[in-house]
């Protein structure tokens, strides 16, 4: 199995939405238009704190999907989800099978599409990553449903007019993880670098991933989940976790989604958290701290689904310096 280091696993500028902007940063002055459902639900109200307390570099708009639809000009920049899928023809199966997925949470922005040539002075315009976050996705049907077609890339209105949270389709999305996803946004809008589709964003703080040595390590329950490569499903039982952490020999504790939710929110002290995404066929692991956003950590593994033993054996050899 090929593993390469993924300079930021989760934080991956430039999606194929379209070449990225180059020497992008967010000021003061600059106006963010959130995507948000509704402001009156308990679901929005409670990542609308989220918002308040830790978006304050620049400005910021809630609007609704209909909202965004009328702004949608370039000039304009927009936080919201954006969703990549793509299925293929298996001639042994004799249908459509799904070979990519990934839900992300993403600043974008639009600017006019050369490629397209409209008829007349008729304009058009083309979605542009700025910077785009993976989240972990937990059921695949439900997404493929509720976004028809064997192929979409960019944001969707099914996706904005959805409650915010998901329901239970995504494995660690809650607003823990938009407090340190706002941070990392902080973080990379605050450096001038050239900025290409194929880029990636670095790891913040890679020689702190040595501090692990001698600190509890949180994993989240969801990366003891077996997973399908048959159906491109999770199954219902949980792996065994003696077997997959045999080998880590420092501190870890598995918390389920709302314990580290609580503990991400309300813990003075930093801690470190692991996220591990599964985009079919593409497996990734970061390590992020609880309090700045920033990560220490991040490796992409494919063809590679599932986390497992091999994970750990690679952030062994990292935690001890090799």
């Amino acid at each position: 199995m090929k593993k390469t280091i993924f300079l930021s696993l989760i934080f991956v500028i430039g999606l194929k939405i379209s070449t990225a902007k180059t020497d992008y940063i967010l000021k003061p002055a600059t106006l963010v238009y959130i995507i948000l459902p509704d402001t009156t639900s308990e679901t929005s109200k409670k990542y609308m704190e989220i918002y308040k307390k830790y978006w304050t570099f620049s400005k910021y708009k809630y609007i609704t999907p209909n909202e965004k639809d009328m702004l949608n000009v370039p000039g304009n920049l927009f936080l919201g989800f954006t969703f990549n899928k793509r299925k293929d023809y298996n001639s042994r199966s004799f249908k459509e099978e799904l070979i990519y997925m990934q839900v992300s949470f993403s600043l974008f922005e639009y600017v006019v599409d050369t490629d397209i040539k409209g008829k007349g002075k008729e304009i058009n315009y083309r979605e542009q990553n700025i910077y785009s976050i993976k989240i972990p996705v937990k059921n695949i049907d439900f997404y493929d449903k509720l976004i028809n077609g064997n192929f979409h890339i960019g944001s969707s209105y099914a996706l904005d007019t959805f409650e915010y949270n998901f329901g239970n389709n995504l494995f660690f999305w809650c607003p823990g993880v938009l407090k340190n996803y706002i941070q990392k946004i902080a973080i990379q809008t605050s450096k001038k670098a050239a900025i290409t589709e194929d880029d990636i964003t670095p790891i913040d703080d890679p020689n702190s991933v040595t501090k692990l040595s001698t600190k509890v390590l949180y994993f989240p329950e969801y990366c003891l989940m077996d997973y399908s490569l048959m159906t491109n499903t999770y199954k219902e039982e949980m792996k065994d976790e003696k077997k997959i952490f045999e080998k880590y020999t420092f501190d870890y504790e598995i918390l389920n989604k709302e314990e580290l939710n609580k503990k991400i929110l309300e813990s003075e002290e930093e801690f470190y958290y692991v996220i591990y995404i599964n985009d079919n066929p593409r497996k990734y692991v970061n390590i992020v701290s609880s309090k700045t956003g920033k990560i220490i950590y991040s490796v992409k593994s494919t063809p590679s689904y599932e986390f497992n033993k091999g994970d750990i054996k690679d952030l062994m050899k990292a935690i001890n310096g090799g």
